[in-house]
């Protein structure tokens, strides 16, 4: 929870605690950054009008620090403030005053938004890795091909052989291959 306003923050703070959140406070964005980097919250909720750095721009800081979902509250209405907010992807923007109640559905809907977003993380990073050793197994069935006249289909059983006999992923054996230019695996063919 960020906000300079002590009552509220700690009104906020206390009524998810006595749910059983966990939470940490910050009085302004520089005092967030810091208890980020010490302790990686689940979800944020961040005041729009702070001295110093705004939420907004506290907003954009988090982002380059990674997904971290998060909501603004503000006494904010106004089309402008939440135009600028909304161009940060925040899960709600709600406006005080209001009450713990008010705010666990945005908080539990920014839970489950982070748990997908970091699913198809996980997923677009080993998508990347098949398709990257893919293209490393591709490139050197071909130069194999291209070295020793061979059909396509014997090039990749020379490198699935190498990788059995090696007990090694074909891709390993494969980007062997590409560094000694295809002559490594048929030496020992």
């Amino acid at each position: 929870m960020v906000d300079d306003d002590d009552v509220t923050r700690m009104a906020i703070a206390g009524g998810l605690q006595r749910l059983g959140y966990q939470t940490t406070e910050a009085d302004c964005a520089l005092a967030a950054l810091e208890r980020v980097a010490d302790w990686r919250p689940d979800f944020a909720i961040i005041d729009i009008t702070m001295p110093g750095m705004s939420g907004i721009e506290l907003a954009a800081r988090l982002r380059e620090l990674g997904e971290l979902p998060f909501m603004f509250l503000s006494s904010h209405d106004g089309p402008d403030v939440v135009r600028a907010a909304s161009a940060h992807a925040a899960v709600a923007y709600l406006v005080k005053p209001l009450g713990v109640a008010q705010i666990i559905p945005a908080i539990e809907v920014g839970l489950v938004r982070s748990a997908e977003l970091a699913a198809l993380r996980e997923k677009q990073a080993v998508l990347s890795q098949a398709l990257s050793d893919a293209r490393d197994t591709n490139l050197a069935i071909g130069v194999l091909m291209e070295r020793h006249g061979l059909e396509r289909e014997q090039a990749f059983d020379i490198l699935r052989g190498q990788a059995r006999a090696q007990r090694r992923k074909v891709n390993a054996v494969a980007v062997e291959v590409l560094a000694v230019g295809g002559s490594g695996a048929m030496q020992e063919r």
